[in-house]
C-alpha cells in the first residue's frame, strides 16, 4: 500500500489516496468499502464519497454540508514507464497521474 500513498497529479484534478480513504481535489471525500486490492502495477478499491463544503468557520464544530453521495470504483495502474499511473473510474478513463510538486 505504502507505494500509492500520497497526491496523485493529473491535468485537471488531484488523486490522494490514504490509509482510511482516499480524495478528488478540494471537496470530494471518499472512504473505503472494502480493503484496497493491490498487485504490484495497480490498486482497484470500492468507494464511499460524498462532497464537503464549509458553511460556516465560525461554528464549533465547524458547519458543513455533504452533497452528491455515490458510490464507485477507484483503479490505478502503474504505467509502463513506472512513473505515472492511469487512473479510471467506474471503468472509464480519468487521466494520468503523476507526482505531485
Amino acid at each position: 500500500m505504502a507505494s500509492f500513498l500520497g497526491a496523485h497529479c493529473g491535468e485537471v484534478e488531484i488523486i490522494y489516496i490514504e490509509k482510511n480513504g482516499a480524495g478528488f481535489n478540494d471537496h470530494t471525500v471518499c472512504d473505503y468499502l472494502e480493503t484496497p486490492r493491490l498487485k504490484s502495477r495497480s490498486i482497484e478499491v470500492a468507494l464511499a464519497c460524498r462532497n464537503i463544503y464549509v458553511l460556516d468557520e465560525t461554528t464549533d464544530p465547524i458547519s458543513v454540508e455533504e452533497t452528491n453521495y455515490q458510490n464507485i470504483v477507484l483503479r490505478m495502474h502503474r504505467t509502463a514507464d513506472n512513473l505515472n499511473y492511469e487512473a479510471f473510474v467506474d471503468g472509464a478513463p480519468i487521466g494520468r497521474f503523476g507526482a505531485c510538486g
